[in-house]
């Protein structure tokens, strides 16, 4: 079993498009566009979660909020 400060690593890596919790978070995100209907299908709104994630959005907006 992974401790916390591992999960919270993953976590932070996943914001910023990277490690093992990505893809789950760049779903997620696609879900939430795509619902929202700021993307017309799934496919495009995964596109769009990728290249959100790759940019720092994720990053940015944590430090935003805590910042």
């Amino acid at each position: 079993m992974k401790d916390p400060d591992h999960w919270r690593q993953e976590a932070l890596a996943a914001l910023r498009g990277e490690g093992p919790l990505a893809e789950p978070l760049a779903w997620n995100l696609a879900v939430q566009l795509w619902l929202d209907g700021r993307r017309g299908d799934l496919s495009d709104a995964l596109d769009a979660a990728h290249e959100r994630l790759h940019r720092g959005s994720g990053e940015a907006l944590r430090q935003a909020l805590i910042g």
